[in-house]
């Protein structure tokens, strides 16, 4: 799977949602994301990472004096609601913020939304 690199405007629609280890954290740009992540994490990849559509992103490490982290869009294109769906539940219902069967009613936009208000 090859990745292509974010164009400055681009079809990625914020909140960037990032799973790390079971934790849900959601960045207002992929810019944050990248400045948040670890290259050592990236190596093993410890990052699930996502648009709030449930556009599949992927990190890489781009190597010079200084190691950064590259947010990029998966190729082939591929939205994965389901997956970013199930993501945000069981972190919601986990963290004790919602009920499952209330949790299992909610869109994405009401799971990312109660996130948000952590």
């Amino acid at each position: 799977m090859s990745d292509v690199p974010l164009p400055p405007y681009s079809i990625v629609a914020p909140p960037i949602v990032v799973q790390n280890q079971g934790e849900v954290i959601l960045f207002d740009s992929i810019e944050d994301a990248q400045l948040w992540m670890e290259a050592i994490d990236v190596r093993n990849n410890e990052y699930e990472i996502f648009d709030s559509t449930g556009l599949r992103l992927g990190p890489n490490v781009v190597s010079g004096r200084i190691e950064t982290v590259q947010i990029s869009i998966h190729e082939p294109r591929s939205r994965d609601v389901d997956r970013l769906r199930g993501l945000l539940f069981d972190f919601v219902v986990r963290a004790g913020q919602t009920s499952r069967e209330r949790a299992s009613k909610m869109r994405v936009d009401d799971l990312l939304a109660l996130i948000q208000k952590r």
